[in-house]
């Protein structure tokens, strides 16, 4: 029994170090701002984020992202959540990266009417359908680029355009 579990750490330790030696750079931060819509309210999206590169082709996001949009007095929605992304990188050369995928993220959603004298809030689990990010190091360590991402905030959808800055480690 021994054996087997030395052996099994042995693999899990190899299969680890061949994922290190496949990414370019493991691990950065990031964070992001930008424009955001939903339900035809208009606001600013913030996230701030860790980036790793598990392999040449995939990349793991984990971010905390609040979300305040407002049309009128009182007419606003908030989003407060935790996020986790599954990107494949499409390109990934000389310093430029293109990733898209899905994501998915948990966390809470609050709507406010004052003409209809409505409040929505409740915890809920949603998708992201698709993520497109490009991002260009410079100096070897930091990163900047953009973002587009739909959201499925409430089933209804939201659409964020985003500027992004990272360090990598």
């Amino acid at each position: 029994m021994t054996t087997l579990r030395f052996l099994t750490v042995c693999a899990c330790l190899a299969i680890l170090i061949s994922v290190e030696i496949n990414a370019q750079k493991k691990l950065s931060i990031f964070s992001s701002t930008g424009y955001t819509s939903h339900l035809s309210r208009k606001g600013i999206n913030l996230e701030l984020g860790l980036d790793y590169e598990v392999l040449k082709r995939l990349d793991v996001s984990v971010a905390y992202r609040y979300n305040y949009m407002n049309r009128e007095l009182d007419n606003k929605v908030e989003i407060n959540n935790v996020s986790l992304y599954l990107s494949w990188i499409v390109l990934n050369k000389n310093s430029h990266r293109l990733l898209i995928g899905p994501g998915v993220y948990y966390g809470k959603y609050l709507r406010f009417n004052d003409y209809m004298g409505f409040e929505k809030e409740y915890t809920d689990t949603w998708i992201n359908p698709v993520r497109l990010q490009y991002d260009y190091t410079f100096t070897k360590n930091i990163k900047i680029g953009g973002i587009v991402s739909l959201y499925g905030d409430d089933s209804d959808g939201t659409t964020y355009f985003g500027f992004l800055l990272g360090y990598k480690f």
